[in-house]
């Protein structure tokens, strides 16, 4: 988050008293008392002619008062220059003090970069050692097996097929603990916005790598594109080559049938004969049937099939990639990766704002419609226009309590939403009717994951209680209950087992589930049988999803990897060793390779409807499209700031939805007390008195200024008399300076609130200085707090332009508490009272995104909703794409 910064743009020594500056004002020499008849020395003027004793006293006296007058005068004139000179040490003082502070904020920053290189550097040098530890063990069984060597059975080994490794993305993040339909936990409370994209291939199709993974049916005229970010109906699509021009969703034009990654060469069939060997996967690491024991090179715990190699690495730099491989919206961009052909372009179609934190989010199978589960509610949205549909709230759960929907799943028709939540009770509801139909109780924890089978009839959901259950949907009964209760227990103490994430296989025959324990776990959907357990990853899975045509399945971890696993080598195995065999560790299922990239902890996979893409979101803020062939990125979106905790991808349209988690809120500062506002103004309050300094103009003069052309813009077909009678309220408006530049362009109706006392002081004496009487600024200026209502009793709905610029900022890092809420959660509410219906509130924040404002500020809550924005420049740093200053406008509409 950006430190609120303020700035003082004054040239260097005008805060010095005008005397300090000039030589001593001109009169009589300095002087000097010398002893016997009261004679001066120094005085101008002639001596007294001869004194008489007694006589002339009246002249020393008149002379003595004046030289005592010169005296206090001189001394007076000192006095002047020492305030004026300690008016300057303060000064000098409190700006040595704010470059210290920004001094030690960049060495906190330097600091954070060496430990992150070290940690870089500790990571490259242990893969570095394992791969050449690799490679020497490859290097041993070469020599060991000779050209030519053969198996037992007379059958030739293949050599093994080296593994890629995805290019490194340097991206650093941190969020809050996930939650979503594929994943644990929810993040902080009160949501960012969720937001969806299209994504196509460069030729105009959707999601495949090359031309035998569309379909055959050509693109007709009259289906047309929109451009990224476009409103309303779009040209005619003409040239299919753009990149910049995309689809719209819910248009005709669907995505090709599910064919799965079709450059992938066909997997070993359940019906493989001894002595054969299975064709290496093109650019996968791939493991070997090896003689007629049929045993199977075991998964080394790396993701790598034992005797696969790492390519070299090449090397892909985000924020340091060419110009052309970049494509940048308002507040996302999409960087591409120069080492691979580019055949996907993306474009942002809607931005959801949400009043709470979003922790999943799902497609209907159309693809015309998506559901987000939120607090105590979850919305429907159509995907064409970004319009609210209806919103799914449970009257019989208390309106107080928290209560966050986990996951939601479409059924197979559309016609059912189911949704799992915090109080353990899964929901199914009738979308037509907008009610519940059923509800399903026997988990005894949250609900973090749910899944429809092909057909239907059944449910399986995913609980933090380490089970999975399977429900029949007409009877609403628990057909059986899979526990992970196979565990062992280390030294230190239990291990959790939550199931983060369920998934049923697209012939219906198998579920897949991921869990807290590291081990992805695959069962009989009939029997709930339990078939194999797999084992590679280092940390917790958080999610699980079959491709398609259920040849592979991906699993994400929080070991930073995802692992594609071989789902055609577990239905080999249990088709030559039957069902009855106890499920092991990899027995069955050989993981075809890992892909690595992701910075941080991989919370969210999905995959495209035609197989061609993985989708992967992370608390590195990043989104990554796998090519599962090559196992490479096509490229990283980037837009959130905080982790995407959820990413979903649509069956038809060729949309991509993703989720990020709430950042935290902001630490409290001694910059959020009132007392601290106190000395500050206090200060300028002398200062002002002393040498007539006015003080600091929050964000620049720039900043100001924009917003008063803003207004003035907004407000221009307004007549001046009109004009004039616009009453509009500077809320926290410091030494008046936005006040000032409103009255100045005619708006004569503005008045500025601030609830420190000291700036009321302050903007007061400038507004004297300024030539306003003591009732005009005594009328311009009054002290007041919106969110106690001190001082703004009978101000409701009396505003036409409520202004902002800095105090939500401010309020931001004050730590109180009013009714076990903080002020900052209170105040778009307050500023929401003070405004007239179709009011404006225009605010400037350093802190905060247009996103999280409108994330604050837009809502049922305030009746605020999005009006416009000053654009500003912007620009990235650590991956993220921001700006210093945001402007933001919201009208009220209730």
């Amino acid at each position: 988050m950006s430190s609120n910064r303020v700035y003082d743009h004054r040239p260097l020594g005008s805060h010095s008293h005008p005397a300090a500056l000039s030589s001593l004002a001109p009169g009589p020499p300095p002087l000097g008392l010398v002893g016997g008849g009261g004679a001066l020395s120094g005085a101008s003027g002639p001596p007294p002619a001869n004194p008489v004793l007694g006589g002339g006293g009246g002249a020393h006296a008149a002379r003595l008062n004046d030289l005592l007058e010169f005296v206090k005068a001189e001394f007076e004139q000192v006095s002047g220059e020492t305030g004026a000179l300690r008016a300057a040490r303060d000064e000098y003082e409190a700006m040595i003090n704010h470059h210290a502070n920004e001094i030690n904020a960049m060495r906190a920053i330097a600091y954070d970069l060496e430990r992150k290189h070290h940690d870089d550097k500790r990571i490259l040098t242990e893969e570095n050692s394992r791969l050449s530890d690799e490679l020497a063990r490859l290097r041993r069984e070469l020599d060991t097996r000779g050209p030519g060597s053969s198996t037992a059975g007379g059958a030739t080994t293949p050599l093994p097929v080296p593994r890629p490794s995805l290019p490194s993305m340097s991206m650093e993040g941190a969020g809050p603990r996930p939650g979503s339909s594929s994943s644990v936990g929810g993040g902080e409370r009160g949501g960012p916005p969720g937001r969806f994209g299209e994504f196509r291939r460069e030729d105009g199709g959707y999601g495949g790598r090359d031309e035998e993974h569309l379909s055959k049916r050509p693109r007709t005229d009259d289906e047309d594109r929109y451009g990224p970010g476009a409103k309303g109906k779009a040209p005619p699509f003409s040239k299919p080559s753009t990149p910049s021009t995309l689809p719209p969703p819910g248009s005709s034009f669907s995505r090709p049938p599910s064919t799965g990654p079709g450059a992938l060469p066909p997997l070993p069939s359940a019906n493989a004969s001894n002595g054969t060997t299975l064709p290496p996967i093109s650019g996968i690491a791939s493991p070997a049937v090896d003689g007629p024991a049929g045993e199977k090179e075991k998964d080394s715990g790396n993701g790598t099939a034992s005797g696969g190699e790492d390519r070299a690495v090449d090397k892909f730099d985000p924020e340091n990639v060419a110009r052309d491989l970049k494509k940048e919206g308002s507040d996302w961009m999409t960087m591409f990766n120069p080492n691979v052909k580019r055949v996907l372009d993306v474009g942002l179609v809607h931005t959801l704002v949400h009043d709470s934190v979003v922790c999943c989010v799902r497609f209907s199978p159309d693809g015309k419609t998506l559901a987000t589960g939120c607090n105590r509610n979850t919305t429907l949205y159509d995907t064409k226009t970004g319009a609210k549909i209806s919103v799914f709230v449970d009257e019989s759960v208390g309106v107080k309590a928290d209560n966050y929907v986990r996951s939601t799943s479409f059924s197979p028709d559309g016609k059912l939403l189911a949704t799992g939540s915090e109080d353990r009770i899964i929901r199914i509801w009738n979308i037509a009717q907008k009610r519940i139909s059923k509800v399903f109780q026997g988990h005894k924890s949250e609900i973090y994951s749910l899944a429809f089978s092909p057909d239907g009839r059944k449910l399986v959901s995913g609980s933090g209680d380490k089970t999975a259950r399977m429900w029949d949907m007409e009877t609403g009964a628990c057909l059986f209950t899979l526990p992970i209760d196979d565990v062992p227990l280390p030294d230190n103490g239990t291990v959790d087992a939550g199931v983060t994430s369920v998934v049923i296989s697209p012939d219906g025959k198998f579920l897949a589930a991921g869990s807290l324990d590291t081990v992805v776990r695959i069962w009989d959907s009939t029997t709930g049988m339990l078939l194999d357990k797999l084992k590679g990853h280092k940390d917790s899975v958080y999610s699980v999803a079959f491709s398609p045509d259920g040849r592979f399945l991906v699993s994400g971890s929080l070991d930073r990897t995802l692992k594609m696993w071989d789902m055609n080598s577990l239905k080999v195995a249990l088709a030559a060793n039957g069902k009855d065999v106890p499920a092991g560790e990899n027995t069955k299922t050989v993981c075809m390779t890992t892909l690595h990239g992701h910075k941080d902890y991989v919370l969210s996979v999905d995959i495209s409807p035609d197989g061609a893409w993985i989708v992967s979101g992370s608390k590195d803020r990043g989104v990554q499209f796998w090519d599962p062939v090559t196992a490479k990125a096509q490229f990283m979106l980037q837009g959130h700031k905080n982790s995407v905790i959820s990413v979903a991808v649509a069956d038809v349209g060729g949309l991509v939805a993703t989720v990020e988690g709430e950042a935290p809120p902001l630490a409290p500062s001694k910059l959020g007390t009132k007392q601290h506002w106190d000395e500050v103004y206090e200060r300028e309050v002398k200062t002002f008195e002393e040498i007539g300094d006015e003080g600091e103009v929050w964000f620049g003069e720039d900043s100001a200024e924009d917003m008063v052309e803003w207004v003035v813009e907004h407000y221009e077909d307004l007549e001046e008399e009109e004009r004039k009678s616009v009453k509009v309220l500077d809320v926290g408006s410091g030494n008046g300076d936005l006040v000032f530049r409103l009255l100045s362009a005619g708006f004569s109706s503005t008045i500025g609130i601030d609830y420190s006392p000291s700036s009321i002081a302050l903007a007061l004496a400038i507004a004297k200085k300024r030539g306003l009487s003591p009732s005009e600024a005594e009328t311009t200026f009054r002290v007041a707090d919106i969110i106690s209502g001190a001082g703004v009793e009978g101000d409701e709905g009396e505003w036409r332009l409520v202004c902002d610029k800095g105090t939500y900022d401010a309020i931001s890092l004050c730590g109180e508490e009013k009714e076990g809420r903080r002020l900052v959660e209170w105040y778009p509410e307050a500023v929401s009272r003070l405004l007239e219906v179709d009011g404006i509130f225009l605010i400037t924040s350093c802190n905060w995104t247009r996103a999280e404002l409108e994330k604050a500020f837009v809502g049922d809550h305030t009746g605020f909703e999005y009006l416009s924005h000053i654009p500003r420049g912007s620009f990235m740093f650590g991956g993220a794409t921001g700006q210093s200053i945001t402007t933001v406008a919201f009208l009220k509409k209730k």
